[in-house]
Parts: structure tokens; C-alpha cells; sequence
């Protein structure tokens, strides 16, 4: 899921979201804090630059679903569940 579609995932599957404290809208830097195929060489520690816009975010997370990068300002940025193969962006890769 992008977007919303992170967001549609997380709220059907039993995780929360809530209007953010801090909105995030253009470009935004995250970095990633555990190893997944989505991101094929990038390791732990890598950055990116992503294009966000959103306003709400990931408060708890389904069960097995992990946080795999947050943005600058700590929101939740890409999750997986790799038993069913779900994954999802808080950002527009497209951009």
C-alpha cells in the first residue's frame, strides 16, 4: 500500500492511525532501521530521500508487522509482514 493505502492496511488489519503531531509534506529523509527485500542493498542506517504528504500516521502496528524506516521527524515510513507479504509505504515512491 502507498499512502493511504499503508494507512487503509494498518487500520482493517487491527493497527491504529492517528492525525500526526507533525505533518509531513514534500521532501523528507528517512532511514532504515531493519533489512527487507523492499529495499534490496540498502542496510540499516541507510538514507533516502522520499516525497511524504500526509498529515496522519501509524500509532501501533497490526501484529507482525514491523516498522522497516521512519522519517526525520520519527514517523513510521515503511512496514512489512513478510508471512503474508504485505508491505507498505507512508511515501510516494512515484515522485
Amino acid at each position: 500500500g502507498i499512502c493511504y493505502g499503508l494507512q487503509l492496511i494498518v487500520q482493517r488489519l487491527g493497527g491504529e492511525v492517528r492525525a500526526g503531531e507533525k505533518q509531513e509534506y514534500g521532501r523528507m529523509e528517512i532511514g532504515v532501521e531493519k533489512s527487507a527485500a523492499l529495499y534490496g542493498s540498502k542496510r540499516v542506517g541507510d538514507r533516502q530521500l522520499v516525497w511524504m504528504s500526509h498529515g496522519d500516521e501509524v500509532a501501533r502496528l497490526p501484529d507482525r508487522f514491523e516498522v522497516i524506516a521512519r522519517s526525520q521527524q520519527g514517523a513510521v515510513a515503511t512496514v512489512e509482514n513478510r508471512v503474508k507479504r504485505f508491505y507498505g509505504l507512508q511515501y510516494h515512491p512515484e515522485v
